[in-house]
């Protein structure tokens, strides 16, 4: 498994033949699919010599020679998820949904749904206590499981923005 999150090829691989990449296309019986470790020994991984900053992840191309010898290339500038193409509040939900099932202590889906409401409102949240368990709010009680999100700002102690 930490082979294939490592290989770009795994991943361009896995993303043409089940068009989706997820948590699950990491799992040992997916990692075994002999259609993907195909497509992956064909793939060719080169440096961008205009990218130097080597923990970048966007801009990405693919392109790619089909068997006709015509080319077909995709670029992706912002990756979802990111503070320039943030997700719908479904794609969140689904993504939410999705991750879960992975989680060491996976919750089951009354705490994912409690979670995803928790996350879609936080910006109209007065205030924390509910989130951190330290208020009678709808959030996640402290020391009774993990949450993982994605998010585009900061705030202070105060409630403000940072």
């Amino acid at each position: 498994m930490a082979d294939a999150i490592a290989s770009a090829g795994y991943g361009v691989a896995t993303a043409f033949v089940r068009g989706r990449v997820t948590l699950a296309e990491f799992q040992p019986e997916a990692v075994a699919d002999p259609r993907i470790a195909e497509f992956a020994r064909r793939v060719t991984v080169l440096k961008d010599a205009a990218v130097t900053d080597q923990r970048t992840l966007v801009p990405q191309t693919v392109e790619v020679l089909l068997a006709d010898g015509t080319t077909r290339r995709a670029e992706v500038g912002d990756l979802p998820g990111s503070p320039e193409r943030p997700l719908s509040d479904d794609e969140l939900a689904a993504k939410v949904r999705s991750c879960g099932r992975f989680a060491a202590g996976p919750p089951d889906d009354t705490r994912v749904e409690r979670l995803i409401e928790t996350a879609l409102t936080l910006d109209r949240a007065p205030d924390l206590a509910g989130l951190l368990g330290t208020g009678a709010g709808p959030g996640i009680a402290a020391g009774t499981g993990t949450a993982t999100g994605t998010g585009t700002g900061t705030a202070n102690a105060d409630g403000g923005d940072a």
